[in-house]
């Protein structure tokens, strides 16, 4: 099941990846990308973020490693 507000094979996700999740809404957009266990989480409001980290922590129990520093042995840079 798909939570609320994101989408599944519908402009929200990516028909490419199905483990993608976007939402978008007043020009904020959160993504994100479940792989095995961990989610990454992307998005252009760090308070939007931070709410959406908030509401999955209560939720799930859930560990925040703070920024991605490697996914798959490929090293990631974050702007900042």
């Amino acid at each position: 099941m798909v939570p609320l507000g994101f989408s599944r094979g519908k402009p929200g996700e990516s028909l490419y990846d199905y483990s993608l999740f976007t939402w978008s809404k007043n020009n904020v957009q959160i993504n994100v990308l479940v792989y095995v266990d961990d989610l990454i989480l992307s998005g252009n409001d760090s308070a939007a973020l931070l709410s959406f980290k908030e509401y999955l922590n209560s939720c799930f129990h859930m560990k925040d490693l703070d920024a991605l520093k490697y996914f798959l042995a490929i090293e990631v840079a974050c702007r900042e």
